[in-house]
């Protein structure tokens, strides 16, 4: 998995691209994290190249989500693929989760 970090004003764009699995769902988690020590309170998270999503890949997401929640802070999901979609509606966390079609819409979303 590939992981690339774009600072949009007050908001970041986080792209993932390939197999978000265990262990490398941690890097995702780091990247976040790295984002929130930098006061960043908006993040698109760009799922549109992810092409395997594993259940601890689902839960980091989900983590991310609630921390962000918890914090005040907003994280939208963005150019989800298929297969990621399906596997959030199955999940039924399509619910749970704010997701924008493209990351531009999702960055108007933020402003």
């Amino acid at each position: 998995m590939t992981l690339n970090v774009e600072r949009r004003g007050p908001a970041a764009i986080v792209r993932i691209i390939g197999d978000l699995i265990d262990p490398e769902s941690n890097d995702l988690m780091r990247a976040v994290d790295d984002l929130v020590d930098a006061n960043v309170s908006r993040i698109v998270i760009d799922a549109g190249g992810i092409t395997f999503l594993s259940s601890a890949g689902l839960r980091d997401l989900v983590q991310i989500v609630a921390r962000a929640n918890a914090d005040g802070r907003r994280v939208l999901l963005a150019n989800v693929s298929g297969f990621v979609s399906g596997v959030l509606e199955v999940t039924r966390l399509d619910r749970f989760f704010e997701v924008c079609p493209t990351v531009d819409e999702a960055l108007k979303r933020l402003e």
